[in-house]
């Protein structure tokens, strides 16, 4: 953990909620299935789990993060 927290800046916690916070971006942007699906599908306790950690590293819930960059794909 120690070696990981050096080489890379930050905590493996740290790590794995900023990557899954990326992968829930993607499915926000790209997909129509709802916060509670994503958030669930990603492993998270609850849905008001994920939120508070989505707004840790996006600033934003993921609601105000979908309708800002929602794009329908074809």
């Amino acid at each position: 953990c120690h070696l990981f927290s050096k080489e890379v800046g930050m905590t493996i916690h740290n790590y794995i909620q900023r990557e899954k916070v990326n992968v829930a971006c993607n499915l926000l942007e790209h997909t129509p299935r709802s916060i509670s699906e994503i958030s669930t599908y990603l492993g998270f306790q609850s849905q008001s789990n994920f939120a508070a950690i989505f707004r840790k590293w996006k600033y934003m819930t993921p609601s105000q993060y979908r309708k800002k960059n929602y794009r329908e794909v074809y």
